[in-house]
Protein backbone atom coordinates (compact mmCIF):
# COMPACT_ATOMS: atom_id res chain seq x y z
CA UNK A 1 0.00 0.00 0.00
CA UNK A 2 1.64 3.17 -1.15
CA UNK A 3 -0.36 5.79 0.73
CA UNK A 4 -3.54 6.47 2.69
CA UNK A 5 -5.19 7.79 -0.51
CA UNK A 6 -4.83 4.37 -2.13
CA UNK A 7 -7.11 2.95 0.55
CA UNK A 8 -10.06 5.19 -0.44
CA UNK A 9 -12.09 3.68 -3.29
CA UNK A 10 -14.18 5.98 -5.49
CA UNK A 11 -14.03 8.62 -2.76
CA UNK A 12 -16.51 6.58 -0.68
CA UNK A 13 -15.03 3.36 0.68
CA UNK A 14 -11.98 2.91 2.86
CA UNK A 15 -10.17 -0.43 2.85
CA UNK A 16 -9.90 -1.39 6.52
CA UNK A 17 -7.55 -4.33 6.21
CA UNK A 18 -5.15 -5.05 3.38
CA UNK A 19 -5.38 -8.78 4.08
CA UNK A 20 -7.90 -10.37 1.75
CA UNK A 21 -11.04 -11.91 3.28
CA UNK A 22 -11.40 -14.29 0.39
CA UNK A 23 -9.90 -14.94 -3.01
CA UNK A 24 -10.66 -16.70 -6.25
CA UNK A 25 -9.08 -17.24 -9.62
CA UNK A 26 -9.91 -13.71 -10.77
CA UNK A 27 -10.58 -11.70 -7.64
CA UNK A 28 -9.77 -10.87 -4.03
CA UNK A 29 -12.18 -9.62 -1.37
CA UNK A 30 -11.33 -6.96 1.22
CA UNK A 31 -13.19 -5.47 4.18
CA UNK A 32 -14.06 -1.79 3.74
CA UNK A 33 -16.30 0.87 5.27
CA UNK A 34 -18.29 3.73 3.88
CA UNK A 35 -16.36 6.81 5.05
CA UNK A 36 -19.62 8.74 5.57
CA UNK A 37 -21.80 6.33 7.58
CA UNK A 38 -19.06 3.89 8.73
CA UNK A 39 -21.09 0.91 7.50
CA UNK A 40 -18.93 -2.09 6.59
CA UNK A 41 -18.89 -3.77 3.19
CA UNK A 42 -16.98 -6.42 1.30
CA UNK A 43 -15.14 -5.11 -1.78
CA UNK A 44 -14.45 -7.64 -4.53
CA UNK A 45 -11.52 -6.52 -6.69
CA UNK A 46 -10.61 -8.20 -9.96
CA UNK A 47 -6.94 -9.18 -10.14
CA UNK A 48 -7.12 -9.23 -13.92
CA UNK A 49 -9.70 -8.43 -16.56
CA UNK A 50 -12.46 -11.05 -16.71
CA UNK A 51 -15.12 -10.93 -19.42
CA UNK A 52 -17.70 -12.66 -17.22
CA UNK A 53 -17.57 -9.89 -14.62
CA UNK A 54 -19.89 -7.54 -16.53
CA UNK A 55 -22.51 -10.32 -16.81
CA UNK A 56 -22.12 -11.16 -13.11
CA UNK A 57 -22.61 -7.49 -12.18
CA UNK A 58 -25.67 -7.24 -14.45
CA UNK A 59 -27.24 -10.37 -12.91
CA UNK A 60 -26.36 -9.23 -9.38
CA UNK A 61 -27.99 -5.84 -10.00
CA UNK A 62 -31.21 -7.58 -11.04
CA UNK A 63 -31.13 -9.97 -8.08
CA UNK A 64 -30.46 -7.06 -5.69
CA UNK A 65 -33.60 -5.34 -6.94
CA UNK A 66 -35.55 -7.88 -4.85
CA UNK A 67 -33.98 -6.28 -1.76
CA UNK A 68 -34.29 -9.64 0.01
CA UNK A 69 -32.73 -10.09 3.49
CA UNK A 70 -31.37 -13.51 2.48
CA UNK A 71 -29.38 -12.31 -0.53
CA UNK A 72 -25.99 -10.56 -0.49
CA UNK A 73 -26.96 -7.36 -2.26
CA UNK A 74 -24.76 -5.43 -4.68
CA UNK A 75 -24.23 -1.91 -3.31
CA UNK A 76 -21.91 -0.29 -5.86
CA UNK A 77 -19.41 -1.11 -8.61
CA UNK A 78 -16.93 0.61 -10.88
CA UNK A 79 -13.26 0.97 -11.78
CA UNK A 80 -10.60 2.60 -9.60
CA UNK A 81 -6.87 2.53 -8.91
CA UNK A 82 -5.78 -0.08 -6.36
CA UNK A 83 -2.42 -0.61 -4.69
CA UNK A 84 -3.08 -3.46 -2.29
CA UNK A 85 -0.60 -6.30 -2.03
CA UNK A 86 -0.14 -7.67 -5.55
CA UNK A 87 -3.13 -5.73 -6.94
CA UNK A 88 -1.88 -2.63 -8.72
CA UNK A 89 -3.40 -0.22 -11.21
CA UNK A 90 -6.94 0.38 -12.45
CA UNK A 91 -9.17 -2.54 -11.52
CA UNK A 92 -12.87 -3.38 -11.64
CA UNK A 93 -14.54 -3.72 -8.26
CA UNK A 94 -17.90 -4.52 -6.70
CA UNK A 95 -19.09 -3.37 -3.27
CA UNK A 96 -21.20 -6.03 -1.54
CA UNK A 97 -23.09 -6.40 1.70
CA UNK A 98 -20.70 -7.75 4.32
CA UNK A 99 -21.53 -11.09 5.97
CA UNK A 100 -19.23 -11.23 8.97
CA UNK A 101 -19.69 -14.90 9.92
CA UNK A 102 -18.29 -16.40 6.74
CA UNK A 103 -19.54 -19.38 4.73
CA UNK A 104 -22.31 -21.74 5.79
CA UNK A 105 -19.96 -24.49 4.53
CA UNK A 106 -17.45 -23.81 7.31
CA UNK A 107 -20.13 -23.74 10.00
CA UNK A 108 -21.58 -27.09 8.85
CA UNK A 109 -18.09 -28.60 8.83
CA UNK A 110 -17.64 -27.62 12.49
CA UNK A 111 -20.76 -29.57 13.48
CA UNK A 112 -19.06 -32.88 12.43
CA UNK A 113 -22.46 -34.59 12.11
CA UNK A 114 -24.78 -31.76 11.06
CA UNK A 115 -27.40 -29.57 12.74
CA UNK A 116 -30.45 -30.72 14.66
CA UNK A 117 -33.33 -31.04 12.21
CA UNK A 118 -35.18 -28.26 14.05
CA UNK A 119 -32.28 -25.84 13.61
CA UNK A 120 -31.70 -26.95 10.01
CA UNK A 121 -35.29 -26.27 8.98
CA UNK A 122 -35.11 -22.80 10.56
CA UNK A 123 -32.03 -21.87 8.49
CA UNK A 124 -33.29 -23.71 5.40
CA UNK A 125 -36.58 -21.79 5.43
CA UNK A 126 -34.58 -18.55 5.12
CA UNK A 127 -32.40 -19.94 2.32
CA UNK A 128 -35.59 -20.98 0.50
CA UNK A 129 -36.99 -17.46 0.77
CA UNK A 130 -33.80 -16.01 -0.72
CA UNK A 131 -33.89 -18.42 -3.67
CA UNK A 132 -37.64 -17.84 -4.06
CA UNK A 133 -36.99 -14.10 -4.48
CA UNK A 134 -34.50 -14.89 -7.28
CA UNK A 135 -36.98 -17.22 -8.99
CA UNK A 136 -39.78 -14.62 -8.76
CA UNK A 137 -37.57 -12.26 -10.78
CA UNK A 138 -37.51 -14.87 -13.57
CA UNK A 139 -33.94 -15.90 -12.77
CA UNK A 140 -32.06 -18.96 -11.51
CA UNK A 141 -28.78 -19.15 -9.57
CA UNK A 142 -27.28 -22.41 -10.98
CA UNK A 143 -24.48 -22.74 -8.41
CA UNK A 144 -26.22 -23.08 -5.06
CA UNK A 145 -23.99 -24.72 -2.43
CA UNK A 146 -23.01 -24.00 1.19
CA UNK A 147 -19.87 -22.17 -0.02
CA UNK A 148 -22.16 -19.68 -1.80
CA UNK A 149 -24.30 -19.01 1.27
CA UNK A 150 -22.76 -16.54 3.71
CA UNK A 151 -23.81 -15.78 7.30
CA UNK A 152 -24.29 -12.25 8.61
CA UNK A 153 -23.66 -11.03 12.17
CA UNK A 154 -26.96 -12.62 13.30
CA UNK A 155 -26.19 -15.86 11.39
CA UNK A 156 -28.87 -15.14 8.80
CA UNK A 157 -28.00 -16.95 5.55
CA UNK A 158 -27.27 -14.72 2.55
CA UNK A 159 -26.96 -16.15 -0.97
CA UNK A 160 -23.95 -14.88 -2.93
CA UNK A 161 -21.91 -15.42 -6.11
CA UNK A 162 -24.08 -14.73 -9.13
CA UNK A 163 -21.50 -15.61 -11.79
CA UNK A 164 -23.69 -18.43 -13.20
CA UNK A 165 -27.03 -16.70 -12.63
CA UNK A 166 -29.21 -16.23 -15.68
CA UNK A 167 -32.74 -15.36 -16.74
CA UNK A 168 -35.19 -18.21 -17.27
CA UNK A 169 -37.70 -16.55 -19.61
CA UNK A 170 -35.95 -17.93 -22.69
CA UNK A 171 -37.18 -21.45 -21.84
CA UNK A 172 -34.75 -24.36 -21.63
CA UNK A 173 -31.08 -23.70 -20.90
CA UNK A 174 -28.16 -25.45 -22.55
CA UNK A 175 -24.93 -24.39 -20.80
CA UNK A 176 -23.64 -27.02 -18.42
CA UNK A 177 -22.01 -25.57 -15.32
CA UNK A 178 -22.16 -25.56 -11.54
CA UNK A 179 -20.38 -27.70 -8.92
CA UNK A 180 -20.21 -31.50 -9.31
CA UNK A 181 -21.67 -32.58 -5.94
CA UNK A 182 -24.61 -30.15 -6.20
CA UNK A 183 -25.34 -30.45 -9.93
CA UNK A 184 -28.58 -32.06 -11.16
CA UNK A 185 -28.54 -35.13 -13.46
CA UNK A 186 -29.56 -32.97 -16.43
CA UNK A 187 -26.11 -31.39 -16.28
CA UNK A 188 -24.28 -34.72 -16.51
CA UNK A 189 -26.58 -35.95 -19.27
CA UNK A 190 -26.12 -32.68 -21.22
CA UNK A 191 -29.87 -32.33 -21.63
CA UNK A 192 -31.74 -29.02 -22.08
CA UNK A 193 -32.93 -28.08 -18.62
CA UNK A 194 -35.18 -25.84 -16.55
CA UNK A 195 -33.01 -23.51 -14.42
CA UNK A 196 -35.43 -23.36 -11.49
CA UNK A 197 -35.53 -27.18 -11.30
CA UNK A 198 -31.71 -27.19 -11.24
CA UNK A 199 -31.75 -24.88 -8.21
CA UNK A 200 -34.28 -27.11 -6.39
CA UNK A 201 -31.97 -30.10 -6.86
CA UNK A 202 -29.00 -28.18 -5.43
CA UNK A 203 -31.14 -27.07 -2.48
CA UNK A 204 -31.94 -30.74 -1.82
CA UNK A 205 -28.23 -31.57 -1.57
CA UNK A 206 -27.72 -28.56 0.73
CA UNK A 207 -30.62 -29.76 2.90
CA UNK A 208 -29.02 -33.16 3.56
CA UNK A 209 -25.68 -31.44 4.16
CA UNK A 210 -27.29 -29.23 6.83
CA UNK A 211 -28.57 -32.18 8.88
CA UNK A 212 -25.65 -34.59 8.40
CA UNK A 213 -22.57 -32.56 7.36
CA UNK A 214 -22.38 -35.07 4.47
CA UNK A 215 -23.56 -35.18 0.89
CA UNK A 216 -25.76 -38.09 -0.16
CA UNK A 217 -23.83 -39.00 -3.33
CA UNK A 218 -20.77 -37.86 -5.27
CA UNK A 219 -22.66 -37.01 -8.44
CA UNK A 220 -26.24 -37.38 -9.71
CA UNK A 221 -25.38 -40.00 -12.24
CA UNK A 222 -26.24 -43.67 -12.77
CA UNK A 223 -22.55 -44.49 -12.23
CA UNK A 224 -22.89 -43.29 -8.62
CA UNK A 225 -24.00 -46.28 -6.48
CA UNK A 226 -25.95 -44.07 -4.07
CA UNK A 227 -27.71 -41.86 -6.60
CA UNK A 228 -28.65 -44.96 -8.62
CA UNK A 229 -31.06 -45.89 -5.78
CA UNK A 230 -32.72 -42.48 -6.08
CA UNK A 231 -32.93 -42.74 -9.88
CA UNK A 232 -34.66 -46.11 -9.59
CA UNK A 233 -36.77 -44.93 -6.60
CA UNK A 234 -35.36 -47.62 -4.29
CA UNK A 235 -35.44 -45.20 -1.37
CA UNK A 236 -35.37 -47.88 1.35
CA UNK A 237 -32.11 -49.23 -0.10
CA UNK A 238 -30.74 -45.70 -0.39
CA UNK A 239 -31.30 -44.84 3.26
CA UNK A 240 -29.89 -48.21 4.35
CA UNK A 241 -26.78 -47.60 2.22
CA UNK A 242 -26.10 -44.11 3.63
CA UNK A 243 -27.27 -44.73 7.21
CA UNK A 244 -23.77 -45.35 8.57
CA UNK A 245 -22.46 -41.99 7.29
CA UNK A 246 -25.64 -39.95 7.75
CA UNK A 247 -27.41 -41.43 10.78
CA UNK A 248 -31.12 -41.44 11.64
CA UNK A 249 -33.41 -38.85 10.07
CA UNK A 250 -37.15 -38.28 10.30
CA UNK A 251 -39.52 -39.79 7.71
CA UNK A 252 -40.76 -36.28 6.84
CA UNK A 253 -37.19 -35.21 6.10
CA UNK A 254 -36.55 -38.27 3.92
CA UNK A 255 -39.74 -37.60 1.97
CA UNK A 256 -38.81 -33.97 1.21
CA UNK A 257 -35.19 -34.76 0.33
CA UNK A 258 -36.16 -37.55 -2.10
CA UNK A 259 -38.59 -35.22 -3.90
CA UNK A 260 -36.03 -32.42 -4.22
CA UNK A 261 -33.27 -34.62 -5.70
CA UNK A 262 -35.60 -36.59 -7.98
CA UNK A 263 -34.05 -37.67 -11.28
CA UNK A 264 -36.90 -36.01 -13.20
CA UNK A 265 -36.76 -32.23 -12.96
CA UNK A 266 -40.51 -31.77 -13.42
CA UNK A 267 -41.20 -34.02 -10.42
CA UNK A 268 -39.20 -31.77 -8.05
CA UNK A 269 -41.36 -29.49 -5.88
CA UNK A 270 -41.52 -25.72 -6.26
CA UNK A 271 -40.27 -23.57 -3.37
CA UNK A 272 -43.90 -22.87 -2.38
CA UNK A 273 -44.49 -26.62 -2.17
CA UNK A 274 -41.29 -27.15 -0.13
CA UNK A 275 -42.32 -24.44 2.32
CA UNK A 276 -45.69 -26.21 2.77
CA UNK A 277 -44.19 -29.71 3.12
CA UNK A 278 -44.91 -31.56 6.43
CA UNK A 279 -41.20 -31.32 7.38
CA UNK A 280 -41.51 -27.52 7.35
CA UNK A 281 -44.81 -27.56 9.29
CA UNK A 282 -43.13 -26.86 12.64
CA UNK A 283 -41.61 -23.59 11.37
CA UNK A 284 -44.84 -22.49 9.68
CA UNK A 285 -46.91 -23.01 12.84
CA UNK A 286 -44.68 -21.07 15.26
CA UNK A 287 -46.25 -17.97 16.75
CA UNK A 288 -44.17 -14.80 17.05
CA UNK A 289 -42.86 -15.59 20.53
CA UNK A 290 -42.01 -19.21 19.66
CA UNK A 291 -40.21 -18.02 16.52
CA UNK A 292 -38.10 -15.56 18.55
CA UNK A 293 -37.22 -18.29 21.08
CA UNK A 294 -36.09 -20.64 18.28
CA UNK A 295 -34.17 -17.80 16.61
CA UNK A 296 -32.29 -17.16 19.87
CA UNK A 297 -31.63 -20.88 20.32
CA UNK A 298 -30.18 -21.18 16.79
CA UNK A 299 -28.10 -18.02 17.24
CA UNK A 300 -26.57 -19.29 20.50
CA UNK A 301 -25.82 -22.69 18.94
CA UNK A 302 -24.13 -21.03 15.95
CA UNK A 303 -22.06 -18.74 18.16
CA UNK A 304 -20.74 -21.84 19.97
CA UNK A 305 -20.03 -23.63 16.70
CA UNK A 306 -18.34 -20.61 15.14
CA UNK A 307 -16.02 -20.33 18.13
CA UNK A 308 -14.60 -23.77 17.37
CA UNK A 309 -11.25 -23.77 15.57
Amino acid sequence: IKSEENLIINGKYKILDNKEKGSGAYSEVFLAENITNKKQYAIKVLKESFLGFEKEISMHQKVSSANNPYIVNLVDFGVDSFHIGEINGNKQYAVLEYASNGELFDLIKKTKSGLKERHAKFIFSKILKGVQAIHKLGMCHRDLKPQNILLDEHFNPKICDFGFTTETDSGKLHDYLGTQNYAAPEMFLKRPYNGIQIDIFSLGVILLNLVSAKIGFIEANISDRYYRYIMTRHYKHYWEAVKKQIGELSDEFKSLYAKMVDFCGDKRPSIDEILKHPWMKEINELNEMEYEILEKEVYEEFVKLNAKT
